[in-house]
């Protein structure tokens, strides 16, 4: 009789080889399939007598099932020997054993499996080699080269894709039109703190993620002095042009810049002399193109007007302080929405821009009068009789909110974005053509050589205590400085509508504007620092990791602090007449997290050159120190209350709150502790340091 598919795999298992090795089966391997209950030997297996002869036969495929039974058998075998060395006769027996197991599931999954009839009248005994049982560990190495060949044995499985009938397929249903997004984006990435955002949502620990520095390069500066070209260098800080073309306007409408005006005016203008002496041909153009909308998803509200471009000229008074377009003295200008607007004044003039309109504006200096342009359409004359102030000059100025916009000085009339108005009764000169030569042109303020020459003046105090004051007077007598003033009224001043301050016609949660120029202040300091000017910062300042923060990033500047801690009497009178002029009054509890940190500024524990003490003077220094150590005392328990315990806080309250609490020092550091006067100089120059430390 035959022998069985059983006898066949045992038989390739006892089969001579030169060289076996056992190779374990690791644990995640075993883990996969549940191990089988433990085997209960049954009779000693029978031996092969010696005249008995094996004829091997071609051995059956395995399964995956045998594969599977046999290496949970091996596992078995493997972990038994494993312990400490056994003695012979156990390991004999071990090996009968797992023999005895072996046999028998291979028989049972070869009845299971219907493959062929097993006679079970033969004897397998008789195929085994006795010369084998009497060394079990040659039988192991036999069993473990059989394992390995047939977990080489990999099954094949064919995927094919069925795709399914057209007709038996439904048609979706046309979705609603997703609504656009108004509010702060999601941060995309971790530079964003996106994990610290849902983290703090989740109530998970919030890790601090290490932030790559990142070097924020100069601002390229205007250096042809030989023809006329847009000034960057002069303008408003979220104005800049494209990389690649200067001549394309695209300003920064992140943050609380999407509901601000940016202007820029070109690097030379015309000097204004009495109409007599004008040159016959003193009739010069430029052109401007409205290319696309940028969007403002980010504004948490819908913005009224919140798309605008304005063309024209403006009169430069010398300051360098940038006003809105037409709403400055001396400024006149034509505006998307169909306006010609002067001094505040807004006049319906000619039809609405959109995109892909070109705008043509014609200034002749001998008429005293401004044409506009709508493409090849003349709109007719916009001003007239301009009473320009003589020795001062006039620049092309350009205007825009949310909006890219190209502009032609007269190069790219060969394109096909560009072409002169059919209209035109005369041709004027274009600004491009002109001679920019002394006695016709004024050239606009040129950027120091280094920043070494310029200066930052960083307030410090309370709100109310006449900062902003100090600064307005400051500005007034000292206009040849040429000072840039960085401050939430001079960001909520370029936020007007149609000429009206913001506060008077916003409807909704003004705490919702507020937070988007505290933004806007902040980036336009990061901006600032990129322009060789001289900036105010008028805010309060009062905490010292605010200070360190603020003004590294004006490396290579002079920086000063100037110091305004006025007694407490005429601090609450003066809070008393902020509150009536102006209807609004500072929160107590930012008042008493300002109280709670604030210090005096230290040049050895800050990056200042020199401290200046407005109220109260350098010689009673010892007054302003008592009263901010009267601040901390008076702030500590709603400081310590709130913080200490391990509460959380979060954000800033309006735009007096100027700490980021999440990365200050001063947000896990207890209020500052008494200051102790080490040495006092009485001395009548205002700009000598104080000789105190803080404890």
């Amino acid at each position: 009789m035959a022998p069985s598919p059983s006898e066949d795999i045992i038989a390739s298992a006892l089969a001579p080889v030169e060289e076996l090795t056992f190779e374990p089966i690791s644990p995640k391997e075993a883990d996969k399939e549940e191990s089988p209950e433990p085997y209960v030997p049954g009779d000693p297996l029978p031996v092969l007598s010696q005249e008995q002869e094996y004829v091997p036969s071609k051995p059956l495929a395995p399964s995956s099932e045998l594969i599977k039974s046999v290496a949970s058998i091996l596992q078995n075998l493997y972990a038994k020997t494993k312990k400490a060395s056994p003695e012979p006769e156990d390991f004999d027996r071990v090996a009968r054993e797992v023999m005895d197991d072996l046999l028998d599931r291979v028989d049972n999954i070869v009845d299971e499996g219907n493959a062929m009839d097993v006679d079970k009248e033969n004897d397998l005994s008789q195929y085994i080699d006795p010369m084998l049982l009497s060394d079990p560990r040659e039988l192991m190495k036999r069993a473990s080269d059989v394992l390995g060949s047939m977990s080489r044995v990999k099954e094949e499985v064919e995927y094919v894709q069925e795709l399914p009938d057209p007709c038996d397929v439904e048609q979706a249903e046309d979705a609603p039109k997703e609504l656009e997004f108004h509010g702060e984006p999601v941060p995309e990435s971790d530079e964003e703190d996106g994990d610290a955002l849902f983290a703090a949502a989740a109530g998970l620990p919030v890790k601090k993620a290490e932030k790559k520095k990142v070097v924020m390069p100069d601002e390229d500066e205007p250096i042809g002095d030989d023809e006329i070209e847009l000034d960057y260098f002069n303008a408003d800080l979220n104005m800049k042009g494209t990389t690649d073309d200067k001549n394309v306007i695209d300003p920064d409408v992140s943050d609380g810049f999407a509901l601000m005006y940016g202007g820029v005016k070109t690097n030379y203008g015309f000097l204004i002399k009495d109409e007599t002496e004008a040159a016959s041909s003193s009739r010069y153009a430029f052109q401007v193109k409205i290319m696309d909308y940028l969007s403002i998803k980010h504004v948490p509200f819908e913005e009224v007007m919140p798309h605008d471009v304005r063309v024209g000229w403006s009169v430069d008074s010398g300051s360098s302080t940038m006003h809105v377009l037409g709403e400055a003295p001396n400024s006149f200008c034509f505006d998307m929405h169909g306006r010609k607007i002067q001094n505040f004044s807004f006049i319906d003039y000619g039809e609405p821009l959109e995109t892909g309109d070109v705008v043509t504006t014609v200034l002749d200096m001998k008429a005293r009068s401004i044409d506009f342009y709508k493409n090849d359409v003349h709109m007719g004359t916009a001003f007239t009789g301009l009473q320009l102030p003589q020795g001062l000059a006039i620049f092309p100025h350009i205007a825009t909110k949310n909006c890219r916009v190209h502009v032609n000085f007269g190069k790219l009339f060969d394109t096909d974005e560009f072409k002169k108005p059919a209209s035109l009764s005369e041709e004027p000169t274009w600004l491009s053509d002109v001679e920019c030569r002394e006695g016709l042109m004024v050239r606009s303020r040129v950027a120091p050589e280094s920043k070494e020459q310029c200066t930052v003046l960083m307030m410090v105090g309370l709100p109310a205590v006449g900062k902003t004051t100090w600064v307005r007077t400051y500005l007034r007598e000292h206009p040849e400085e040429h000072w840039i003033l960085i401050s939430t009224d001079a960001v909520s001043n370029a936020m007007t509508i149609s000429g009206m301050p913001r506060r008077r016609v916003h409807r909704g949660r003004w705490d919702m504007v507020m937070g988007l120029i505290a933004k806007a202040v902040n980036r336009s300091l990061h901006m600032a620092c990129r322009r060789k000017h001289n900036y105010i910062i008028d805010m309060t300042n009062v905490s010292r990791d605010t200070r360190r923060r603020r003004l590294t990033q004006f490396k290579d500047f002079q920086r000063k602090c100037v110091v305004v801690i006025p007694s407490d009497e005429d601090f609450n009178r003066r809070q008393q007449r902020q509150a009536r002029v102006e209807g609004t009054t500072v929160p107590a509890e930012a008042m008493l997290e300002l109280k709670a940190v604030m210090s005096i500024p230290d040049e050895d524990h800050e990056p200042i050159e020199s401290v200046v003490f407005i109220e109260p003077p350098l010689e009673r220094i010892i007054d302003a120190i008592k009263i901010v150590n009267m601040y901390n005392e008076e702030a500590k328990p709603w400081y310590q209350k709130r913080y200490q315990r391990g509460r959380r806080g979060g954000g800033t309250y309006g735009t007096y709150g100027d700490r980021r609490r999440e990365k200050d020092e001063d947000f896990h550091r207890p209020p500052p502790q008494k200051v102790v006067i080490t040495q006092h100089i009485r001395t009548n120059n205002i700009t000598s340091r104080p000789r105190y430390e803080q404890s």
